[in-house]
């Protein structure tokens, strides 16, 4: 009677959950698929599904190293970026943009959010960047040997784009989270 019981709920081979969780396919087998460490998954910028390059980076040096080390933020003043923490404010700023207007110690900025007046601090767990739409428009690199530059966009694929940089005027291609729109003075504005 015992092993019948234990069928039933779902903890042997016979239960209900485990042939879901194997023969179904649906939404358990789909997020194992998007957790699973591939290294394909990015952010998708419009649902906030999926994982980012920078979380998955993150997560593999977790696993491997132990205990966390303190990352680089990739926060920086006068950049756009984007809720992606459905907790902030009950899920009313879920996916709404806004402009860094500092950057905190330990990678906590002040936000000014687009709608309303309202300025939240937030962690960089809870955000993503901005990346625009239009070729020629400003970016700053975030991420990355050419962090801190100034550029503008010149093409943009799925995942990657084509920056000029201010300083050289050279061409480089980055991934899409490495860049973030910027809306600060340009050198040459």
């Amino acid at each position: 009677v015992g092993d019948k019981h234990k069928d039933r709920g779902g903890r042997g081979e016979g239960g209900k959950k485990g042939r879901r969780r194997e023969d179904d396919g649906g939404r358990d087998s789909k997020r194992r698929q998007l957790e699973a460490p591939s290294g394909e998954g990015r952010k998708d910028r419009k649902g906030g599904k999926g994982s980012s390059h920078r979380e998955e980076s993150q997560e593999e040096s977790e696993d491997e190293a132990g205990p966390a080390l303190p990352k680089r933020s990739w926060l920086a003043p006068y950049i756009k970026v984007r809720v992606v923490d459905k907790k902030v404010r009950g899920g009313r700023l879920y996916l709404k943009k806004g402009t860094v207007v500092d950057v905190h110690p330990g990678g906590l900025c002040d936000v000014a959010m687009d709608e309303g007046r309202d300025v939240i601090q937030l962690g960089q767990a809870a955000l993503e960047t901005v990346v625009p739409k239009e070729v020629g428009a400003a970016v700053l690199v975030v991420e990355g040997a050419l962090r801190g530059s100034k550029a503008r966009v010149q093409a943009k694929t799925a995942e990657v784009c084509a920056v000029q940089l201010e300083s050289d005027f050279s061409i480089q291609r980055l991934l899409l989270d490495e860049v973030a729109m910027f809306v600060g003075p340009m050198d040459d504005d």
